[in-house]
């Protein structure tokens, strides 16, 4: 097995022995106590942080060696923010994670062995493939989320032309919507930037707040 970490291969400097991963991270639900009601009502959950564990072998040409990779491995694992780590057996998948505790290496002569505990506070698996979605002729673009991991959108727009408005709908009905819909009872005006033309000649147009400024 290969292991990638932040764009470097790990295992160019020890054998993996063995790989520890969750098939989920801890859960937490959340419940409230409502008097005279049996049980408790559930109200929500959320995952807790992931941990993978590598056991690894250093095996060195010789004492010194043995070090130099020992060195080599230190300094690709210490990060400073959490860096993309990639499994050979998942070669579709990425974790962002960083070092937890310490590696201690239990060392004979040139050869050694211990073992990397990787925490992902973001404890989310996240897709390599890149997923293109195109509109349909009325202008309407579905996304469809193919993970098993529910996840909040970051969406960015470029209009291409003048538009009155953008809509976005999640599958339960809930909408956002950005600008107005054209009304037909309403003349066309022309957009612009001014936000306030005041002269400043009367004060007809002003109300009196006492010394507030």
């Amino acid at each position: 097995m290969k292991i990638n970490y932040g764009g470097n291969d790990l295992t160019k400097y020890f054998k993996v022995l063995d790989v520890k991963r969750q098939l989920l991270p801890s859960r937490m639900n959340y419940t409230k106590e409502i008097p005279s009601i049996n049980g408790e009502y559930y109200s929500g959950y959320k995952y807790g942080i992931r941990t993978i564990e590598v056991d690894f072998a250093i095996i060195g040409d010789s004492k010194e060696d043995f070090f130099a990779k020992s060195r080599e491995l230190a300094a690709m694992v210490d990060v400073v923010i959490p860096t993309k780590l990639e499994f050979s057996d998942e070669p579709d998948k990425y974790y962002y994670a960083v070092v937890d505790g310490s590696i201690d290496i239990e060392q004979i002569v040139n050869y050694g062995c211990g073992t990397i505990s990787f925490i992902c506070h973001d404890p989310i698996a996240y897709s390599k493939e890149e997923k293109i979605f195109t509109a349909s002729e009325d202008n309407k673009l579905t996304i469809d989320n193919k993970g098993t991991a529910f996840t909040e959108p970051l969406i960015n727009v470029a209009f291409g032309q003048d538009a009155h408005f953008l809509q976005c709908t999640y599958f339960t009905g809930e909408t956002v919507l950005i600008g107005a819909r054209p009304d037909v009872d309403k003349p066309e005006v022309s957009p612009s930037d001014v936000v306030l033309e005041e002269k400043c000649e009367v004060t007809t147009n002003f109300t009196s707040v006492g010394n507030v400024l």
